[in-house]
């Protein structure tokens, strides 16, 4: 009754007692078709337009199932047509109704958000609907200052790129480049992105820069004699521009360049600059526009390239079918009750007692009847007369989680990747003994352990993509202290959504406050190891002798605070607050900066102080860095707690 397609597109019903019909235009009385939204509207509609507007309404116009099952109008009256055929679409009442106003001849619809106009333009390509096609990306191009704000750009993109629309990625994309730079920039907007979008984003702004950069160094190598400044003889100034069109928004800023040119002629009094005419200047502009409309054009073109490639990668994954296979022992048991299919078409022979005292959702899920068996065939239901359960985990994944189940030798996972898979399986199958067995392994070294340094970015992303509590947060920990930027993640990008980075520049965020309190109260030396240190210890009554560069308001009482240690502190605080995404919690570092500041002190002011030289400072000084400060500083972070994403 209903083919693949009408399962994809639309099927064809009899009526449902829950239904109401829509205002004006679509009420036609004499209609010899419904179309019903997903939420119960039916629209009474004629066939002849559908068909000459879509060849996807044609064909299940035309289909056996369109022709032989109508449905009555019942008791409604009005209606000339006592039978007609019923389509059910998954289109809710107002995007249908936007739709068909592109198909009749009735006023079309102006749509109020981005959204909504996107949500149209997917039905419209759902059905094939070329003509409405071409008139919503009109009305995208002439209402788009009024449909996208600035800074609803990145969404837009992400939205569209979402949904697929392959024409209205680009066209968010050419305003994306001008307003996108950090991830600090992007704030609460990357809870709209996927890792693919924010990959692809990225790529695309390295790829116009790059493409800007070469196109820039080729016109002053080459263009620069055909210009009204071939005369000019100090192009510093000009070069100087030249270099800022690539890395600032917008790309070509006239307010910039005159700004530029003027304190040129003013302060080098250039005769050739100054006496330059208004269509020179003109045609020098028109001819740096080409240049950069090139280099952004050219990025577009490998952009496009980019999306095509991966979605004839789709495509062609999606139609290498993996044949199934056995797996093999120890999971070919000729006494197993079951069959568990991976994702990549392996067979696992199993037993059903021991799936269901491990998981109590194969428990539930083998107390159902189970399918009847039709014919003496295997197929996708059967195998050797055992029911076939498809999973979505590998067959790698699979058997590591089976041998951890099962009394053989547990399968060694390859990766810590690896490790956080399995432990995603057995979360979702609800093995809370296998997950606690798992992080025992992991935590006596017999598993791979959670990696350090880069690496744990990607065990970050990954287990917040698997919703896994303590490894999401132990690996946030393990980012404290690493730069996080764009740039940083650009090879593991895609394994990030949008929200699992908000959550995490949030957590990087508030340990860098935690750190900045700890450097401004040991610049005031209020902190618990800055007082320790600033207080001369029993026995050593002549600590302070000899250090003139005190500072004064600090020092009162029995504590005594060198300039050196305030202003080292205040611009390592400072040095925090300007590079928030990387907050300086590094001990070598910390007491590298720590012993050249005194060292430079002890060389300006020839100081003689036990604080500020000698064997003494040197490990009073080393106990202060790693003992106190540094373990100040990461109690503070540890306080810190992260907002799951989820």
């Amino acid at each position: 009754m209903i083919t693949p397609a009408d399962e994809q597109q639309g099927s064809i019903e009899g009526p449902t007692e829950h239904r109401t019909d829509p205002s004006f235009p679509f009420g036609y009385l004499d209609a010899d078709v419904v179309l019903r939204s997903a939420d119960s509207v039916d629209f009474h509609v004629y066939s002849f337009h559908l068909m000459k507007a879509s060849l996807v309404f044609k064909e299940m116009l035309n289909s056996p199932s369109a022709r032989g099952d109508t449905a009555p109008h019942g008791t409604r009256e009005g209606y000339s047509n006592s039978h007609v055929t019923v389509i059910s679409l998954r289109e809710d009442q107002v995007v249908l109704s936007d739709l068909l106003t592109l198909i009749f001849p009735v006023p079309v619809f102006i749509p109020e958000t981005y959204e909504e106009i996107v949500s149209v333009l997917v039905a419209a390509h759902k059905y094939k609907l070329e003509a409405a096609i071409s008139i919503l990306r009109l009305i995208l191009v002439e209402h788009a200052r009024a449909l996208i704000a600035p800074e609803d750009v990145f969404r837009a993109f992400c939205l569209a790129r979402q949904s697929g629309l392959v024409h209205e990625s680009l066209h968010a994309l050419r305003s994306t480049t001008k307003t996108w730079r950090t991830i600090e920039a992007l704030g609460d907007r990357l809870l709209f992105a996927t890792g693919t979008s924010l990959d692809e984003l990225w790529r695309h702004q390295q790829q116009v820069e790059n493409n800007l950069e070469s196109a820039i160094a080729s016109f002053r190598a080459l263009g620069i004699a055909q210009t009204p400044w071939k005369n000019c003889t100090d192009r510093s100034w000009l070069d100087s521009f030249f270099t800022t069109i690539h890395t600032e928004r917008p790309f070509l800023n006239p307010a910039r360049f005159h700004r530029a040119l003027r304190i040129h002629i003013t302060s080098s009094t250039c005769e050739s600059c100054s006496g330059l005419s208004i269509q020179d200047m003109q045609s020098f502009w028109e001819q740096l526009e080409g240049v950069v409309e090139a280099g952004i054009r050219a990025a577009e073109g490998s952009f496009l390239s980019g999306l095509e490639h991966g979605t004839s990668q789709e495509s062609s994954q999606a139609s290498a079918i993996d044949l199934p296979n056995d797996f093999g022992p120890p999971f070919d048991r000729s006494d197993a009750s079951v069959v568990l299919r991976s994702s990549d078409g392996c067979s696992f022979r199993v037993h059903k007692s021991t799936l269901a005292m491990a998981s109590p959702f194969f428990a539930d899920m083998f107390s159902l009847p189970p399918p009847p068996q039709n014919s003496p065939q295997d197929g996708d239901d059967f195998l050797g007369g055992l029911p076939v359960v498809c999973v979505e985990e590998t067959k790698t994944i699979l058997n590591i989680l089976l041998t951890m189940v099962y009394p053989v030798p547990v399968a060694q996972p390859a990766s810590y990747a690896e490790v956080l898979s399995v432990l995603s399986a057995a979360q979702k199958y609800m093995m809370e003994t296998t997950m606690v067995v798992i992080r025992s392994m992991v935590d006596a070294g017999h598993l791979p352990r959670m990696p350090s340094g880069d690496q744990a970015y990607l065990s970050y992303a990954l287990a917040s993509r698997y919703r896994l509590v303590e490894e999401t947060k132990a690996a946030a920990r393990l980012t404290i202290g690493l730069p996080l930027s764009f740039g940083s993640l650009s090879d593991i990008l895609h394994a990030f959504d949008g929200a699992s980075l908000h959550a995490l520049f949030q957590y990087h965020t508030l340990s860098c406050d935690a750190v900045l309190s700890c450097l401004l109260a040991a610049a005031d030396c209020t902190s618990p190891s800055a007082i320790v240190f600033a207080s001369p210890p029993a026995g050593f009554n002549g600590y302070w002798k000899g250090c003139w560069d005190v500072h004064s308001e600090l020092s009162k009482d029995d504590k005594v605070v060198a300039n050196w240690w305030v202003d080292f502190f205040k611009q390592t605080a400072e040095r925090t607050r300007a590079n928030r995404g990387c907050p300086p919690i590094q001990y070598q570092k910390l007491q590298q900066g720590f012993f050249a500041a005194r060292e430079e002190h002890k060389r300006t002011q020839d100081c003689k102080s036990l604080q500020c030289s000698g064997e003494f400072s040197r490990v009073y000084g080393e106990m202060f860095c790693k003992g106190l400060f540094f373990s100040e500083l990461k109690a503070a972070t540890q306080k810190v707690e992260l907002e799951l994403p989820w």
